[in-house]
């Protein structure tokens, strides 16, 4: 008589663990990063398009957009409804509002500057109505002062090229105001500035955008006392 055997058990499978472990280790990795979340990039806030109502909510960040008495006076002018003229008394129909709509959404990403320059009023030397000046159209500034709120800063009042904590606020804005920009539209700094130090590492290399059609404004020679900035139409 062939001898019986009990029944076996079947062996619990442990494929359940494997996947929850997985799934763990997923959640981990996409989610965390030394123990903390990891940031989300996201696009920039809306800003209204019309440049009346981007000129008064410039004029509402007086600590973090300082803007010169000529510069502040001509502003609050347009923002209720005034015309506008260049530094060279010929009208202007508007601001820019790409150049408006940049100054406040660096604001909100934690940024302080000192604009001078605007181009409209009586804030820009009039020697300069010349060629294709784009203060002239009132879409580009001259930054005289950069600081990053827990971070980095430039002197206040005449910046300096220099390689460092100073040469690294301005490298952070530029970027940060080229990342901003249409393909089609804008540029970035000096010609003269561009290797101020040269034996020295750290000179100011803005990254321009893959596919873009952003140069630095390497058109003319400047003094290094400002950052350049402009909207222009390419």
């Amino acid at each position: 008589m062939a001898q019986r055997y009990p029944p076996r058990k079947k062996k619990k499978s442990g494929g359940w663990t494997f996947f929850a472990i997985l799934a763990v280790v997923f959640l981990l990795a996409h989610n965390f990063s030394g123990g903390k979340a990891s940031p989300q990039p996201s696009a920039p806030p809306a800003l209204s398009n019309d440049p009346r109502q981007l000129a008064a909510q410039v004029l509402q960040f007086p600590d973090d957009i300082h803007l010169t008495d000529a510069t502040h006076a001509a502003l609050d002018s347009y923002a209720k409804g005034g015309k506008l003229v260049n530094f060279c008394g010929a009208p202007l129909d508007e601001v820019d509002p790409l150049l408006l709509q940049n100054l406040l959404h660096l604001q909100q990403a934690g940024f302080q500057v000192l604009v001078n320059n605007f181009g409209i009023g009586n804030d820009r030397i009039r020697e300069l109505c010349v060629g294709h000046d784009q203060h002239m159209l009132a879409r580009a500034v001259d930054l005289n002062g950069i600081i990053k709120k827990g971070g980095p800063r430039t002197d206040w009042g005449d910046i300096e090229f220099r390689p460092g904590g100073e040469m690294q606020a301005i490298q952070e804005y530029a970027d940060a105001w080229l990342d901003l920009l249409p393909r089609n539209r804008g540029s970035v700094g000096q010609q003269t500035c561009l290797n101020k130090y040269p034996n020295q590492p750290g000179g100011f290399k803005v990254v321009i955008p893959p596919g873009s059609l952003n140069i630095r404004d390497a058109a003319y020679g400047d003094a290094c006392n400002h950052l350049h900035l402009d909207v222009r139409i390419r």
